[in-house]
């Protein structure tokens, strides 16, 4: 955090942490980060999709992350992209909520679906955000 400040001359908005490194243990029970600073929640998914204590225990992380620090209320991965009905749900869920969408652009599918149009065409009527925005 230092080092980021002495370099841009200010603190930083937002942390996305590596593999999501701000959720491990040392970080989240120690409020080693700021307050009020953007971070990721935990991956968001449905009912099978995870085990029951699973998703149990993202939920209840999420839930202290956020006394603490700013998150959406939902995140996603891309992948898996062709999994019907899947991107329909998170966009229908977009429409009302705050939603992250994780890419890897280095993966070949994902970046044939994000520049080759297709995210473009499945959307639909969807604004997305030309930059990170948390409100």
């Amino acid at each position: 955090m230092d080092e980021f400040e002495r370099l841009y001359a200010a603190p930083p908005m937002r942390v996305d942490g590596h593999h999501h490194m701000h959720l491990c243990a040392n970080v989240f029970h120690g409020k080693l980060l700021p307050a009020n600073i953007i971070v990721r929640r935990n991956f968001s998914f449905r009912a099978g999709e995870k085990g029951h204590l699973n998703r149990l225990y993202r939920r209840w992380q999420d839930r202290k992350l956020a006394k603490r620090q700013r998150i959406t209320d939902f995140l996603f991965s891309l992948q898996p992209i062709e999994e019907p009905g899947r991107l329909e749900r998170i966009f229908d869920l977009a429409c009302r909520f705050r939603v992250e969408m994780e890419t890897h652009a280095v993966n070949p599918d994902e970046y044939r679906f994000l520049i080759g149009g297709d995210l473009m065409r499945r959307k639909g009527s969807l604004t997305i955000a030309r930059g990170y925005v948390l409100s």
